[in-house]
């Protein structure tokens, strides 16, 4: 790979900047840096599309702003930090390098590399005119560069208004002036003095006049008029038309005070279902338990929504589910991020409990004194032995036993 100028292009890092740049480069700029002496050359090329501008602008940012002699960058990232398109970005590259601002090594299977360079020749338009400058030598020793003649009585010959030049006093206007024009009122051709509106009686109620907006005239127009009204009865306003009329400050009769209300309230636009079928969804179970309901719509609440699922198919109510949840969830035997295992956990364990008879599927309380059996439309077989063992473990006597039985199938 060569690194070798073509034609009459120099790189900025190998000389100074070319004697022409002088013409379009103050004193003080002429001392700065070169890679700043470049891109300011190439502000004052004018004739320029600026898509030109743009690219060379970008290729300096990745040279001289990043402190190197030489970028890579592509033609597709080019285009990407300029806003336009990689063709108009290449174009750009080869017209920079055919008036000698870029040095371009293009490379087969890698992006071009580009350094900054100076033409050999003022690239700048031809028809660029010589302003003439004041040249008279300022405080800091230095010579002015303001245009010669600048706000003197004589633009563009001798010294400016600073230095000695005789300052040009106020502009005259050309030609002769005209007298003064009386003003003329608007939307008509002749003068038309003060009209006064006639007095009109006061009303307790309000008159609405015939008042033609789109008519043009000088005779006095009836106006509308309303005073606060007590103790009378409203009436409806007369008027067909709000264009150009008032709007009376009295209310119609049925009129609402607000003019946004309604005379009855609008459905809600989405009604929503009562909490009492949502909460014996798996959803509502999740919302029941505050530990688990910022999960709703998360990964995690899909994985426990779906374990719900199963244990509502396998006849488990909602608050038998949410009650061993939150014993276990008091017990605190697992991390704070471990929601599913938590749940899974405490679904074995009500399984468990319902199938060896220690608590109820419905509402998660001993058997024993669980009401929910009475309740349920269901056949209900009596086990006799059984209870009277359980009586007899209490301690009851033979007559209250006899008792008990007898209501036991009275009841069954």
């Amino acid at each position: 790979m060569s690194e070798e100028a073509p034609g009459d292009a120099t790189p900025v890092d190998d000389a100074p900047a070319p004697a022409w740049a002088a013409a379009y480069l103050s004193p003080g700029q002429l001392g700065i840096d070169r890679g700043l002496q470049w891109i300011l050359l190439v502000y004052s090329r004018r004739g320029w599309d600026p898509s030109r501008v743009n690219v060379a602008q970008r290729l300096y940012v990745h040279t001289v702003g990043r402190q190197r002699k030489h970028c890579n960058p592509s033609i597709a990232s080019l285009a990407e930090d300029c806003g336009i398109s990689e063709t108009t970005a290449a174009a750009a590259v080869e017209d920079l390098e055919a008036e000698g601002w870029l040095v371009v090594v293009r490379r087969r299977r890698h992006p071009n590399v580009y350094r900054l360079a100076w033409p050999g020749d003022d690239r700048h338009p031809g028809d660029r005119q010589q302003v003439p400058r004041c040249g008279a030598p300022t405080k800091k020793g230095g010579v002015c560069t303001r245009r010669a003649g600048r706000g003197t009585t004589t633009p563009g010959v001798g010294p400016c208004v600073l230095h000695g030049g005789t300052p040009a006093g106020p502009r005259v206007l050309s030609g002769p002036v005209e007298d003064s024009v009386e003003p003329q009122p608007l939307g008509s051709n002749e003068a038309v003095g003060p009209v006064d509106n006639p007095p009109t009686e006061q009303s307790s109620t309000p008159t609405a006049g015939e008042f033609d907006p789109n008519h043009w005239s000088v005779e006095p127009q009836p106006l509308e008029r309303w005073t606060p009204t007590i103790g009378v009865e409203y009436v409806v306003s007369t008027s067909t038309s709000t264009k150009g009329v008032h709007e009376s400050r009295v209310l119609a009769v049925g009129d609402l005070e607000d003019r946004n209300a309604r005379a009855t309230p609008a459905p809600p636009a989405q009604p929503r279902r009562s909490s009492r079928l949502r909460a014996h969804t798996p959803a509502g179970i999740l919302a029941r338990i505050p530990r688990y309901r910022p999960l709703l719509g998360t990964r995690y609440g899909w994985a426990l929504i779906a374990l719900l699922k199963r244990a509502l198919a396998a006849g488990y109510s909602p608050e038998a589910i949410t009650r061993y949840a939150e014993m276990v969830i008091g017990e605190a035997c697992f991390q704070e991020h471990q929601h599913v295992p938590e749940l899974r956990y405490a679904l074995a364990r009500l399984r468990r409990d319902a199938d060896l008879g220690h608590t109820c599927r419905t509402c998660a309380q001993d058997p024993a004194i669980c009401t929910c059996a009475w309740t349920h439309d269901q056949d209900i077989t009596l086990d006799a032995a059984a209870l009277e063992r359980a009586l007899a473990a209490l301690g009851a006597d033979p007559h209250e036993r006899a008792a008990c039985l007898a209501a036991a199938r009275s009841a069954a």
